[in-house]
């Protein structure tokens, strides 16, 4: 802890919330994406209704990405990030409780789509948004890049400690149902923290179309590399868990996987922090 504190001691007191509920957030986030959907494709035994439910869950994220702007100009980040927070968190709810629901039919694991997707959309409006603005402009590259380090540490984390729940359970489908408790559990102090954010928006005449012209090339550029981003995660984001999963055979396994995954992005981290520092 002494050691974390000296890394961040030049933060901000709001930078270091900020960052503690990046890194919280992406904790059970990383727990989520992964062992959620190993769990309701169990229920649903389809791709295709897999891959529904990320287009519904994913196709959401726009809408809520503006209505949360427009709340934002009115109101601090609390509210945003509170309401994504908890829509989340009863998604988990919903998961953990539709099992009979899901015997029945697995195509229940839709509703879970469009519940995550609001509260999603909420959430990553209100993260990507107040990274910019509770930092400086001084501090706002070290910051972003201390914060992704943080933020993959907590990646890193996850599938341990999912490895460990599952290896101690009595078969995968319970491990995953603990998964699912220990992911409410972080969330619920995730929302506390939240509470905390109190930042607004400055009011700004820039609308959303404004924001996607393309005449100035380096936002062109900008926004062509995160469209094809975009799309390598939303083709990804379902499916690579799944298959991976079904080859591995073992939720145990599939953790070890995601350990390594998690290892490259902090090392590119730290190397762009040292980039930056000179």
């Amino acid at each position: 802890m002494l050691l974390i504190s000296a890394i961040i001691s030049w933060m901000s007191d709001l930078e270091k919330r900020t960052v503690l509920l990046n890194a919280l957030f992406n904790f059970g986030y990383s727990l989520a994406t992964s062992f959620v959907n190993v769990y309701l494709y169990v229920y649903a035994d389809s791709l295709i209704t897999m891959s529904i439910y990320t287009m519904i869950r994913i196709g959401l994220f726009p809408f809520f990405f503006i209505l949360g702007n427009h709340i934002t100009m009115k109101h601090s980040f609390v509210i945003t990030y509170t309401i994504g927070i908890i829509l989340i968190t009863c998604s988990l709810v919903y998961a953990l409780m539709g099992k009979a629901l899901f015997e029945i039919n697995g195509n229940y694991i839709l509703i879970a789509a469009v519940i995550t997707g609001i509260g999603e959309g909420f959430y990553w409006y209100s993260a990507n948004a107040s990274n910019q603005i509770i930092s400086t402009v001084e501090t706002r590259a070290k910051f972003l890049s201390y914060n992704g380090i943080f933020n993959n540490v907590s990646a890193l984390l996850a599938p341990v400690i999912a490895g460990i729940i599952i290896g101690h359970a009595p078969d995968d489908m319970t491990g995953y149902r603990h998964i699912l408790m220990l992911i409410i559990a972080v969330y619920s102090l995730v929302i506390l923290i939240a509470l905390s954010i109190h930042k607004r928006r400055e009011n700004s005449s820039k609308s959303v179309l404004n924001a996607l012209s393309l005449k100035n090339r380096q936002w062109r550029d900008h926004q062509v590399a995160i469209f094809f981003y975009g799309m390598k995660n939303s083709l990804s984001l379902t499916l690579n868990g799944i298959l991976v999963f079904n080859a591995a055979g073992s939720g145990g396994l599939y953790s070890r996987f995601q350990i390594l995954c998690a290892i490259i992005p902090i090392a590119a981290f730290r190397l762009l922090t040292r980039f930056l520092d000179k």
